[in-house]
């Protein structure tokens, strides 16, 4: 999609993962976010959720952050 000639025609839909989160998750990214697309129009807003097992100690995300501070990785 990046490198498609700028025709008019072409489109892409897509979510802040391709966007957003792949510049920290690869380290040999193909494309620039900033650079090789422009936004039109936001379609949808959806909605974030933070699952944990039900036997995980914390109960909500105050705990969670806590707990996450408390084991950092590394």
């Amino acid at each position: 999609m990046a490198r498609s000639a700028p025709d008019g025609y072409t489109i892409l839909i897509t979510t802040n993962t391709t966007q957003a989160a792949n510049v920290a998750l690869f380290k040999n990214l193909q494309y620039d976010p900033a650079r090789d697309f422009a936004p039109i129009i936001r379609l949808i807003t959806t909605s974030m959720m933070l699952m944990v097992r039900s036997d995980f100690p914390a109960q909500n995300l105050r705990e969670f952050v806590a707990h996450a501070r408390a084991r950092p990785a590394g």
